[in-house]
């Protein structure tokens, strides 16, 4: 089994960052373990949860599950999951979210959040995510109550919805296969498209360019660019191409660089192919997250999500205009 690097984003990575900060002020004291529970009782009445949803010391699970749970898939702790997350405080509600038009019926949505299911490896999660996560079956919408000690700490218990769309045991054959649905929704051929020296990574011409311009390595470029996670995957992808992570935060796509320069949103790719292009031309650019991001990706700077989350394959529309 290939060893992944850890990868969630709030149950991510914001959210954690808070509630260890939010553990060193706070001492471990009678009065906070006090209104902790009384806080865990509140989720508990809110969301309707009952002794029958008990099944470990601190974690409460509700399933709903419409198929046969006798030839159900669960996932394992080294599978990775497909799911869409709502994360619930008493004190200041909804905290995390995955989902737009949820985000957006509770007034909480940002422009700068890249919305859509998230892959979480189910082994780096909490304990109690850990523990209830491995009783829901793919297909499924789960609701599970985590007291501060099954969760992060900091005397916070936590309600979580998830719905699970896919269970991958192998994300890196997962990926080519997001991969091979993006070329063929872009009809390029995986031989004659592919870039040459590289393996995984692959160029077409949509829109032929006029004139060369002959840039170099250094040259100052100026570009018009789109980047978008390969994700295909048709449970929950409704349109190719899927989530866009540039422009982001209501940035401009264009972007004026030195050639060579491989600070996000420029992967090294880009090197590669921005010096063949013409003036004006557009090219669709296909990658594994080898020629990207990597098992790194790519944090944001202030909140600790991720922008692009590790091992994500990506899809640049490039157009060239020209050199400065």
């Amino acid at each position: 089994m290939k060893a992944y690097k850890k990868f969630t984003r709030p149950l991510l990575a914001a959210f954690v960052i808070v509630i260890a900060l939010a553990s060193c002020i706070k001492s471990d004291s009678e009065e906070y373990q006090k209104q902790h529970d009384r806080d865990f009782e509140a989720l508990k009445m809110e969301f309707g949860f009952t002794e029958d949803d008990f099944i470990s010391e601190g974690v409460y699970l509700k399933v709903d599950y419409d198929g046969d749970t006798a030839t159900a898939i669960y996932p394992t702790d080294e599978d990775f999951i497909m799911a869409d997350v709502v994360g619930h405080r008493i004190d200041i509600g909804i905290f995390e979210v995955t989902n737009r038009d949820i985000a957006e019926e509770n007034e909480v949505d940002r422009s700068d959040y890249i919305y859509g299911p998230i892959r979480i490896w189910v082994v780096s999660t909490p304990v109690g995510f850990n523990i209830a996560i491995k009783k829901v079956p793919q297909g499924a919408h789960a609701t599970m109550l985590l007291s501060h000690e099954m969760a992060y700490g900091g005397y916070i218990p936590i309600v979580y919805e998830v719905d699970i769309y896919n269970i991958k045991d192998d994300l890196e054959q997962y990926n080519q296969y997001q991969i091979n649905a993006a070329l063929d929704s872009l009809d390029m051929d995986p031989v004659l498209d592919s870039v040459p020296g590289f393996s995984n990574a692959y160029s077409i011409i949509e829109v032929p360019g006029t004139v060369s311009d002959s840039a170099e390595i250094d040259d100052e470029v100026t570009i018009s660019l789109h980047g978008y996670y390969v994700e295909c995957d048709t449970t929950f992808i409704q349109s190719f191409p899927g989530r866009e992570f540039f422009p982001f935060n209501n940035s401009d796509t264009l972007i004026t660089y030195f050639i060579g320069d491989e600070r996000f949103p420029l992967s090294s790719i880009l090197t590669e192919i921005v010096p063949q292009m013409k003036l004006n031309e557009v090219r669709h650019i296909i990658i594994g997250s080898e020629h990207g991001y990597g098992t790194s990706g790519v944090i944001h700077p202030y909140d600790g999500f991720y922008i692009i989350p590790p091992d994500m394959p990506l899809h640049y529309k490039v157009q060239y205009l020209g050199k400065e």
